[in-house]
């Protein structure tokens, strides 16, 4: 068995069990929260093409899906050298 996992802080743990996602979502907020938390991050590049093949979903769907994410303030994005970084909103409502 791997030691390897990921410390998550409540809020965002509630965020997954009350939040009305779709699937897609669920995936990209997995992804978000891996390459975050997992790595004790606060803020990581993700571009549309890596979450769409760490999510298995077409890159037009995560697309749509990361907007609506954004959009609802789930996940906030800033803009770094021409790099998309994406993290977990700490004070998300759910």
């Amino acid at each position: 068995m791997s030691d390897r996992f990921i410390k998550l802080p409540h809020h965002i743990n509630d965020l997954l069990i009350r939040g009305s996602f779709n699937m897609t979502q669920v995936r990209i907020l997995h992804v978000i929260i891996k390459y975050t938390y997992g790595y004790h991050r606060s803020w990581h590049p993700l571009s549309l093409t890596f979450l769409a093949e760490a999510t298995g979903c077409i890159k037009r769907q995560v697309t749509r899906e990361l907007t609506k994410l954004i959009e609802d303030k789930v996940v906030l994005a800033r803009f770094e050298d021409g790099e998309r970084l994406l993290r977990i909103n700490p004070k998300v409502p759910y």
